[in-house]
């Protein structure tokens, strides 16, 4: 790196670590105090971020200094802060199939605006950690380390993807095109209308969607985004006038898939759980007491179940619970479980000792 890159770079201060693994931080511009993000990156194209830094597309985090340094390249670019998609396939937080749809939907837009550039660039990386959901509902597309330019000529002999989101032809079969993102944008489509990754296409409106955006063949697939994100919108103002299924989000955390097994599973936990707490006897105690206490013990699991698997988004308030390192987000999500249940336990301890 030259003399004048280090000086330029020497403007940002690392104030917060977002990912050490990857190398990605949260910097200070020591002037301005604006915040950015930091990365440093192993696995690049220098094209891309050259270009992506003199032509901002909107729906991507503008690039604001790119410094090739040796083996590595480091990017200053816009912090985008929000949750990415990641939150909804692993939490057991379900969309409605509105929310799930009208989100893909901002998503082909902002890769269209990829793929309408000559030659395309492919992102080849689309996958729900790498979608961020604002708190004013916009959608980001990030880390575009994994992107190239669309050449029919060059075999992807490296596999740069996530695997269940990449396409056969980033292992080795093909070269990656539009119909390589258009493969991923199906299976995000599908792990958000399950709540979690599956092989298997979700049943309903959106099956055949998804079905053909995950063909084996890139030939077989939706020929472009344009082509897809009408299809989307088909099914959905079909599916708006039919009702949807929003009311899925109101049953208990077990049932929400409708998955048989899970639910079973549930049924069990729960008729075993609130037999045992609402029979249970506490010695020394009257009557209308105990039956207090009974209902507070029942409130207090049902408020750590619920809790747990952020019924309602009851979390998403919470800044810890939503933090994208998990040992933060697991720590956020148990303190509050504790001071959901101890407020519980403090009003029951209260109304027994009146009863």
């Amino acid at each position: 790196m030259n003399i004048q890159n280090e000086l330029a770079l020497s403007f940002y201060k690392e104030i917060a670590i977002l990912n050490q693994d990857h190398k990605v931080y949260i910097v200070q511009h020591v002037e301005t105090h604006q915040i950015f993000v930091k990365k440093v990156l192993e696995v690049y194209n220098l094209e891309i971020y050259m270009y992506l830094k003199e032509n901002p597309i909107q729906g991507i985090p503008k690039i604001y200094e790119v410094f090739p340094n040796d083996s590595e390249l480091i990017i200053i670019e816009e912090y985008i802060s929000g949750t990415n998609l990641e939150y909804f396939v692993h939490d057991e937080e379900i969309l409605s199939e509105e929310q799930a749809v009208t989100y893909i939907v901002k998503l082909c837009d902002i890769v269209l605006h990829l793929h309408e550039i000559n030659p395309p660039i492919i992102h080849r990386d689309i996958k729900p950690n790498n979608v961020i959901l604002t708190p004013s509902n916009q959608i980001f597309l990030i880390d575009l380390n994994a992107a190239k330019f669309s050449s029919n000529k060059d075999e992807d002999t490296t596999l740069l993807g996530t695997h269940g989101y990449a396409a056969p032809e980033q292992y080795g079969f093909g070269s990656s095109n539009i119909q390589t993102d258009i493969y991923a944008i199906g299976k995000l489509l599908n792990a958000l209308l399950i709540g979690h990754f599956s092989l298997e296409s979700t049943p309903g409106k959106y099956k055949r969607v998804i079905e053909k955006c995950t063909e084996l063949s890139p030939s077989r697939r939706y020929k472009d985004i344009e082509s897809l994100r009408k299809a989307l919108q088909g099914n959905f103002y079909s599916t708006k006038s039919q009702g949807s299924k929003d009311w899925l989000r109101f049953l208990p955390p077990g049932f929400r898939n409708l998955n048989p097994f899970r639910m079973i599973l549930s049924t069990l936990v729960y008729s075993f759980a609130f037999s045992l707490f609402l029979t249970c006897e506490f010695t020394g105690m009257s009557e209308s007491a105990q039956t207090i206490t009974r209902i507070g013990i029942s409130l207090i699991f049902l408020s750590i179940v619920l809790c747990s698997f952020n019924y309602l988004g009851v979390r998403n308030s919470i800044p810890f619970c939503k933090s994208q390192n998990r040992l933060l987000r697991l720590l956020g999500i148990v303190l509050f479980d504790i001071i959901v249940a101890f407020s519980i336990l403090m009003i029951t301890i209260l109304l027994s000792s009146i009863a």
